[in-house]
């Protein structure tokens, strides 16, 4: 990782949760990084609310599909 003054933004951000997902510190992170702290936190907290968005998005979609199941299965008990 020598080779970090190299590395444009994206390339960054990519290594800040590449090491965020090795489970690194933010202080470790900005060693290796070479970034500050605040935008190490920005990276991550993007990154954490794209997870729960999606997680949000996908429970939304099982729920639906479980709602609507359910709808059905009464409606075959009753027939």
């Amino acid at each position: 990782m020598s080779d970090i003054a190299s590395l444009n933004q994206h390339q960054k951000k990519a290594l800040v949760i590449q090491l965020y997902e090795q489970g690194k510190t933010r202080r470790q992170i900005a060693e290796v990084v070479h970034m500050g702290f605040k935008d190490i936190a920005d990276v991550i907290n993007t990154l954490a609310k794209r997870v729960f968005r999606s997680t949000n998005q996908r429970n939304q979609k099982i729920r639906a599909h479980l709602g609507y199941s359910c709808k059905v299965n009464n409606l075959l008990k009753w027939q």
